[in-house]
């Protein structure tokens, strides 16, 4: 609590300043609108503002970015500047009628020539490909926060406008469509009782549901190949565990998936798998030639690896590869990453949270020239275990693996991840190695208000949201008490929400 409070001072000192110093400015009216607030991609800038002493010849404006705003090539060709809608010429330099305009790092310095500006007009600035023969643009910050553009000069009046980076945040409205849930069934273990070398097992997708239309198709899949469609279809599988998932799409064609674990023992009562138990937490079959419990380990084409990782809190992580995983000398690592810079990157999605902080990098190089490996020539096991102290706040049975998309900057599921409750362990199957983490549902009471990217918490994301709609929103969900402005009032209800 001494934390949260810590925080909430600091924010609400933050805003105060910014609110007086922008009443006791003497510029009015002061906005830097932006063309995204994506963090670290290029934006158009148009800045405008009212000044109330105007602007002499030889004057000057001083427009200064926050450091971490890359302005690159930006030169006065990538300008317009209009007083009153009337566009000024710019050059390199002020010269008679012509403003000068250049930058020097962070600071823009716009030099009037002769002419002069009267009290009370509305000054705009267009910096990037909005200006008419604009071609370069500033770069965004990479982080994702509120940032300040400084308006000094000699002309005499001073301002601030507010800009904020967000990542992109999914939001959703009464009227959305809600994609179907979909439920494989409980896992099976069958045993061949004719040695024949395969066994009938009928697959169960009834418990899918669709809470707002009707689910269509059901498509089950192994290594992503069809092998049956339809809600409870009956398939012959060899003997062996079988990591199938079942896709539903429904009468608005969204999808959902969810995975099933088949073992089927031979006649004499094993699947192939050591000690005959559940698949994903054993080795790979067969001998294990190569073992590293410190979470770096080198394998072969030939080799069969298992590579771990141990933590003080009890927890851990490991990598299984069957041989012929890859094609040469291959180095895994396994590391783990600090929770909080990773969800500060790519939150979990909406009513999930990480368990603990069980954010792990895996990481498959070449030994030869140290060259990613892209992926894998077989599927590869992946287990966390986790402590009960870690998913005290989550439903132990909705714990499933997670990777992070870093294209897109999202979270998406590992189809065939599962929970053994008994062992405190969360395994699956991926391909391809990146960002994963074991999230479960929260057992957390929902917030009633200040949630403004639906992920059931109301944190800095949301904070920079609301600032991003300070004064008159650009978005009416940071409007909380819908009043046609984002102000004092909507920042305390965010804060009385707060769930950090």
């Amino acid at each position: 609590m001494k934390y949260r409070i810590t925080f909430i001072l600091s924010a609400l000192v933050f805003l105060l300043a910014s609110v007086s110093s922008s009443e006791a400015a003497s510029l009015t009216s002061v906005s830097d609108t932006i063309s995204t607030s994506v963090p670290s991609v290029v934006a158009n800038h148009t800045i405008s503002f009212t000044t109330s002493s105007g602007v002499l010849a030889n004057g000057t404006i001083i427009v200064t970015f926050p450091a971490g705003f890359t302005i690159g090539s930006v030169v006065f060709g990538d300008m317009d500047l209009k007083d009153d809608a009337s566009e000024l010429t710019l050059a390199g330099t002020a010269s008679g009628t012509d403003w000068g305009a250049a930058f020097s790092s962070q600071v823009l310095t716009l030099t009037n020539g002769s002419t002069v500006v009267a009290a009370g007009s509305v000054m705009e600035l267009q910096i990037g490909t909005n200006a008419a023969s604009g071609s370069n643009q500033i770069t965004n910050h990479a982080s994702a926060a509120s940032y300040s553009v400084v308006i000094t000069g000699t002309f005499g009046d001073t301002g601030t406008a507010m800009i904020a980076m967000i990542l992109p945040v999914s939001m959703t409205t009464e009227g959305d469509s809600q994609s179907p849930v979909a439920n494989a069934g409980p896992d099976q273990t069958l045993t061949d009782t004719d040695d024949s070398g395969s066994e009938s097992v009928t697959l169960d997708g009834s418990g899918s549901t669709d809470a707002d239309g009707t689910i269509s198709s059901f498509v089950w899949k192994e290594d992503n190949i069809q092998i049956a469609t339809g809600e409870n279809p009956t398939i012959s599988l060899a003997v062996g565990a079988h990591a199938i998932t079942l896709t539903v799409t429904d009468n608005d064609d969204r999808t959902g998936s969810d995975g099933v674990t088949i073992i089927v023992n031979s006649a004499g009562g094993s699947s192939g798998l050591a000690g005959g138990g559940s698949d994903f937490t054993l080795p790979p079959v067969g001998p294990v030639t190569v073992v590293s419990t410190y979470g770096v380990g080198t394998i072969g084409p030939a080799d069969i690896g298992l590579i771990s990782i141990s933590n003080i809190d009890g927890s851990s992580a490991s990598v299984s590869l069957d041989a012929g995983s890859v094609t040469q000398g291959t180095e895994i690592t396994i590391s783990l990453l600090a929770e909080n810079v990773v969800v500060s990157v790519a939150p979990p999605p909406a009513g999930l949270d990480i368990a603990g902080d069980l954010v792990y990098s895996l990481n498959a190089r070449t030994a030869a020239d140290d060259t990613p490996v892209e992926q894998f020539l077989k599927p590869v096991t992946v287990a966390f275990a986790y402590t009960d102290a870690q998913i005290a706040d989550l439903d132990e049975e909705t714990l499933r693996i997670y990777f992070l998309n870093q294209s897109l900057g999202i979270w998406e599921l590992v189809p065939d991840s599962k929970v053994d409750a008994d062992n405190n362990t969360v395994s699956g199957t991926v391909s391809h190695f990146t960002v994963f983490a074991v999230m479960g549902a929260t057992l957390r009471p929902v917030p009633g208000a200040g949630d403004l990217n639906n992920d059931s918490r109301v944190d800095l994301v949301d904070f920079s949201i609301l600032l991003f709609n300070w004064g008159v929103p650009k978005d009416p969900i940071a409007d909380l008490n819908k009043d046609g402005k984002v102000d004092l009032v909507d920042f305390s209800i965010l804060l009385y929400w707060w769930t950090g």
